[in-house]
């Protein structure tokens, strides 16, 4: 014997897989017995098997029964079945070799236990039908050698004197005689068959009425052949049915193969009678509000035993001859059914309930009164539907307002009727809207008459309730000059509503004083450079001095420093007749009647509301329809010290001269600055003859003017005691003509001043020499000009 360490060595058996519960059908061949054990075979690596013929006349394989020689551990095969019809093999003795391939077991591991032992296993065969003759082999594909286990002769079944091996490309037989010699003629294998054969024939499906007998003594059995013993048995399942269970017969015929033959035998349970319909109501006749809710009557089935019970409900007709015909039906599990009706005849007597909306009162004109905007009346009645209809009976109030009596009819489809009233009233509590043009209304009372007629705007007036409503206003004929009359519209409706709205009628008196207001700052020298600056927010003052009454007329001959002063601070019983404030350029326009006025600027150079300066220049005859323009100026000196500027005119193309009013000495030395604005060209000499106990620096200063500003300025000292104002004399020279003006510059003290110079304060102040509250001086970069 070879080394088997590397080799597979394995016998064969094929048998039938019995049903559980079942006997084997039969072996139809059998090659087991160990006593006839022989020597094994070595098939080398390649497939190889043992060709035999079975016995019975069974054919449906279910087991296979194999031996194998192995060292322990899985072995890894494949099981194949082949039916012998290939090609005769040139071996003798001859047979037909291995061809149609009937069964493969795929790779599948054994576990070998025995040391080089005898192994024995089985195969699975899912009931493969095969010829007489077949040839069984068994590949091993792990790599190692195949060992199978020779036996004596067959004990069921036949054997052949050969085996066959299959090389790569053919099948090649192996002989091994079937004599005394050689006994061992066959490998070990059983084969099993199941009863394959057997055939079974159910009896025919019926139908059977509920109740009815299902037994197979009425119904039939079905009848079996089989190639050995057959048994028949029969089950029943059951599915629901309308009139019962129906029954599905499965009979088999028991041969002992793993899958007998079976058949089925449908019985169906059959209902065609209809089920009993009871507690159906008579026919009747009622009020629509009394219709009867609809019966539930009942139904029993003789087969199911209850049915089901539904209901179709129509109507028809109007309200006099209205039905409702109720129709029952009912059905029972197989779908018989038996039906009846009941017929309910409807009537209406009942008129319908009205609900009238509620009262509009006291709405406002105009008001929607529509049955939109009011609501409508709304009815129920006892049967169906209810129409609604309305009139109106109206009583006119004042304008379009009214009283509105508005009568609901509500009629349901049987032509009952009832009424209800809605009371509707409607008022004007608004006022017309009114469309005016309030735009103030400036005129000029240009002959100076002291009144002017004036054309006002026309207003219109709508009122939502009348319409258009007429408009009056309350202006006299014509407007007081100098007067502004507040002209007031009113627009009233039919209703005695009203509403008013008023402009501003102003007269002009038809003459005018146009104040320029500015400060002119000095540099240092006999020619500074000078800047002339508005003076914007200064208050503007008008003083009549025509009227003999006026206080400013009784000085109207005073000329000194405070004149301006004494006029704004004690003429307290004949105030000014006009004011104003100057605007961003230091200009003032302000109305006055034809006449002679004094020009008064109250200055307040730091706006603590404090007048540091007094400004003032006369302003004579002006004529009706005359503009005249007056300039004052404040001076600035170059240490800052300002001053009011008495100023002069002339005329022929424009010359203002702007000299000081009064010198305030506060400090041994002052400057004089005499500012000078031109139109044309002009010549002006001044000379500067201060009092005793002063000294200038210069006693005159000269200069050409040509339509520009420009400027001469002295510095005083005082070294003596003569405090008398300062004589400066102006001489004019413009188109070849020479004018000489003479005039003065006012002298006033501050005590500490007085008292560093030695003098006595009180004295001095009798003498009107002293100023009490002299005002600050500004600072050398200050800029006034108020824009």
């Amino acid at each position: 014997m070879k080394h088997r360490s590397s080799y597979l060595c394995i016998a064969v058996s094929l048998s039938a897989l019995l049903v559980p519960g079942r006997s084997m059908a039969e072996i139809v061949f059998q090659n087991n017995d160990p006593a006839a054990a022989g020597i094994d075979h070595n098939f080398g690596q390649h497939e190889g098997g043992d060709q035999i013929t079975l016995a019975g006349s069974c054919r449906a394989i279910s087991q296979l029964e194999l031996a194998i020689i192995a060292a322990p551990g899985p072995v890894d095969i494949i099981v194949r079945i082949y039916a012998n019809d290939g090609p005769i093999a040139v071996y003798a003795p001859a047979g037909n070799e291995p061809g149609t391939l009937l069964f493969d077991s795929g790779t599948m591991t054994i576990q070998a236990t025995a040391q080089f032992g005898f192994n024995t296993f089985t195969v699975d065969v899912p009931n493969v039908t095969v010829p007489d003759t077949i040839t069984w082999t068994v590949e091993r594909t792990d790599g190692s050698g195949l060992w199978l286990r020779r036996y004596g002769p067959p004990s069921i079944g036949t054997g052949h004197d050969f085996m066959w091996d299959r090389w790569p490309t053919y099948w090649a037989p192996q002989s091994f005689p079937n004599n005394a010699s050689v006994p061992y003629n066959h490998f070990y294998a059983v084969v099993h068959a199941a009863g394959g054969s057997a055939t079974i024939t159910c009896p025919a499906d019926v139908t059977v009425a509920c109740g009815g007998d299902t037994s197979t003594a009425a119904l039939g059995s079905a009848v079996a052949q089989g190639c050995g013993p057959v048994s028949v048995t029969y089950t029943d399942t059951t599915a629901p049915g309308c009139a019962g269970d129906h029954i599905t017969r499965t009979w088999v015929a028991d041969d002992g193969s793993a899958t007998p033959p079976s058949c089925n035998q449908i019985i169906q349970i059959a209902d065609t009678d209809p089920p009993n319909l009871t507690g159906v109501p008579a026919n009747v006749t009622v009020e629509c509000d009394a219709i009867p809710a609809a019966a539930t009557p009942g139904a029993t089935d003789a087969c199911s035993g209850s049915a089901t019970v539904t209901l179709d409900e129509t109507a028809t007709g109007t309200c006099v001859d209205a039905t409702i015909t109720r129709n029952w039906t009912a059905t029972d599990a197989c779908g018989n059914t038996a039906g009846a009706t009941q017929v309910i005849t409807v009537i209406d007597s009942t008129a319908p309930v009205a609900a009238c909306p509620a009262d509009a009162l006291e709405i406002e004109c105009p008001a929607d009164t529509s049955v939109i905007a009011l609501g409508s009346a709304t009815g129920n009645d006892n049967c169906g539907t209810v129409s609604t209809s309305s009139s109106d009976a109206a009583v006119a109030g004042c304008g379009f307002t009214e009283s509105i009596t508005r009568t609901w009819t509500l009629t349901d489809e049987c032509g009952n009727t009832t009424t209800c009233d809605q009371f509707i009233t409607t008022v004007d509590s608004s006022p017309p809207t009114m469309t005016l043009d309030t735009t103030p209304i400036t005129a000029v009372d240009v002959d100076c008459s002291g009144d002017e007629s004036v054309t006002l705007p026309t207003a219109t007036a709508h009122d939502d309730c009348d319409g258009t409503v007429a408009v009056t206003n309350d202006a006299p004929a014509s407007l007081a000059a100098g007067q502004t009359t507040e002209v007031t519209y009113t627009a009233t409706d039919a209703c005695g509503n009203a509403t008013s709205d008023s402009l501003q009628a102003s007269v002009s008196y038809g003459a005018t004083i146009e104040a320029r207001v500015h400060e002119m700052r000095f540099g240092f020298g006999w020619r500074p450079h000078v800047q002339k600056l508005p003076l914007a927010g200064e208050t503007v003052l008008i003083y009549d001095r025509s009227a003999a009454e006026h206080c400013s007329h009784h000085h109207a001959s005073w000329h000194g420093w405070h004149w301006w002063r004494h006029v704004h601070a004690d003429c307290d019983e004949s105030p000014p007749v006009a004011s104003g404030v100057t605007d961003a350029n230091g200009v003032a326009s302000i109305d006055v009647p034809p006449g002679s006025y004094i020009v008064i600027v109250l200055v307040d150079t730091d706006n603590d509301g404090v007048t540091d300066h007094v400004l003032g220049r006369r302003a004579r005859n002006i004529d009706c329809g005359e503009t005249k323009i007056r300039r004052l100026r404040l001076l600035q000196t170059p240490r800052g010290k300002r001053m009011a500027a008495k100023c002069r005119r002339w005329t022929g193309s424009d010359l203002l001269v702007a000299e000081p009013d009064l010198m305030v000495w506060d400090e041994i030395e002052q400057e004089y600055p005499f500012g000078l604005e031109s139109v044309g060209d002009w010549g002006v000499a001044v000379t500067v003859e201060p009092p005793e106990g002063f000294i200038a620096d210069t006693d005159s200063l000269a200069t050409e003017v040509n339509s520009e500003i420009e400027a001469l300025q002295f510095t005083v000292t005082e070294v003596g005691s003569d405090l008398v104002p300062t004589k400066t004399t102006l001489e004019i020279s413009h188109k070849g003509a020479t004018q000489r003006i003479d005039s003065k510059v006012g002298i006033l003290l501050t005590p500490d001043y007085a008292r560093s110079r030695g003098f006595d304060v009180a004295k001095l102040k009798t003498k009107g020499l002293i100023i009490e509250n002299a005002p600050a001086k500004a600072g050398r970069s200050d800029v006034h000009s108020r824009q």
